[in-house]
């Protein structure tokens, strides 16, 4: 099973992701997910409960097109 920050990295690759979190570059990308939830390196998605849960969330919103 693929750790949620790999997959959080991963999804900062698509345009479509990044463009649903306001964001126009990578970097921009994971700053602007960080800050969404609650943490400072996406690393922490793998050890933090709270920050996985809100991840999700948003990963979940943008795969069934909901605004942000």
């Amino acid at each position: 099973m693929m750790r949620t920050s790999t997959t959080a990295a991963l999804m900062g690759q698509n345009p479509r992701f990044r463009a649903y979190l306001g964001a126009d570059t990578e970097q921009a990308a994971r700053d602007a997910l960080c800050r969404r939830c609650g943490i400072k390196s996406r690393a922490e998605l793998d050890t933090n409960p709270d920050a996985e849960a809100r991840f999700h969330a948003i990963r979940k919103a943008f795969a069934y097109g909901r605004s942000n």
